[in-house]
């Protein structure tokens, strides 16, 4: 049975600066507090979730640096990560935090990003001196994984053309993570995520994953059977954002994101994590109301529950 789970990324709709200000955009505030870490925890698990996927470091959040690059971690962010493990554990829930994102670099012209495309020597301190602390803030026994980057093809020529980095430039970061990571956690998961099309090179890149993360957006909720993916079939692959391609109307509206429910289980994801709980494509409103895409999404969990728990077919 998948663990299902919804994506959290960021709170408030505060990219880069919910959690911890933002080194390099020192004028923005700090949007999310601890109450709204809880709210928004206790809302997935009334919605039937086990599990929130949540971003730290994104666009270089919390992350101080100077001419050297990584210096430490932000004490606010590390704080932050206590509270979300505080407010998980309240809520039962698993995490699967992931620290940068790769879309920030051409979209948002990211720095961190830049130096750690550019610098060797930025990379290992990135892992030392940021990773490893978050990883020494998490609690192992409530994490899926630890993902370094969302979506790093955003920075390889499948996402930035002739301005990407190699994927042994990628390689080099995921692995000098995990290995800060272990230091602290020996038994810690590393995962990547990628969309479908570029999974297999992911996967040749880094066979030191523990996990592979599928990203799908399309508007009939399908999944690929694991054996389409191009991994070779050892590989433990989950799908770790679900959405739809056209934006919802709003918490009402008619789509087919519960069919992922459904697809994750039939052809044996581990973890299917949907897209997402509150803002844009969120299944909770601004003001907290739960619609009827919400409801949906839980009956069908609760389906798919409830006939593999009776050995019952998820067909007919």
């Amino acid at each position: 049975m998948p663990l299902y789970g919804i994506n959290l990324p960021w709170l408030c709709g505060a990219y880069g600066h919910d959690l911890a200000e933002n080194p390099a955009h020192p004028g923005w505030p700090v949007d999310a507090t601890a109450r709204d870490v809880r709210v928004a925890m206790q809302r997935a698990r009334r919605l039937g979730f086990s599990a929130v996927r949540v971003w730290l470091c994104e666009r270089g959040e919390g992350v101080l640096v100077d001419a050297r690059g990584p210096v430490g971690v932000a004490p606010r962010l590390l704080a932050a990560v206590r509270t979300i493990y505080e407010e998980a554990a309240r809520a039962d829930l698993v995490v699967y935090p992931c620290l940068l994102d790769g879309n920030a670099w051409v979209r948002d012209g990211d720095a961190l990003l830049e130096r750690l495309a550019r610098d060797a020597d930025c990379r290992m301190r990135f892992s030392e001196y940021v990773a490893a602390p978050l990883a020494r803030a998490l609690d192992p026994a409530r994490t899926l994984a630890l993902e370094p980057m969302n979506e790093p093809e955003q920075m390889t020529a499948e996402g930035a053309g002739a301005r990407g980095v190699a994927w042994a430039t990628m390689a080099h970061l995921f692995s000098a993570v995990r290995d800060a990571a272990r230091a602290e956690h020996p038994g810690l998961r590393i995962s990547a995520s990628a969309q479908h099309g570029i999974l297999p090179a992911l996967s040749r890149a880094m066979p030191f994953l523990d996990l592979l993360d599928l990203h799908r957006y399309c508007d009939d909720g399908s999944l690929p059977p694991l054996g389409d993916l191009g991994v070779p079939a050892d590989r433990a692959v989950i799908a770790g954002e679900c959405g739809t391609a056209s934006e919802p109307r709003d918490v009402d509206a008619e789509d087919t994101i519960s069919n992922y429910v459904w697809n994750a289980a039939r052809w044996g994801y581990q973890a299917c994590f949907l897209w997402k709980l509150e803002g844009r494509h969120g299944l909770v409103s601004a003001d907290g109301r739960v619609g009827a895409r919400a409801t949906r999404v839980a009956a069908a969990m609760d389906e798919v529950r409830r006939r593999l728990g009776e050995g019952r077919p998820l067909d007919g």
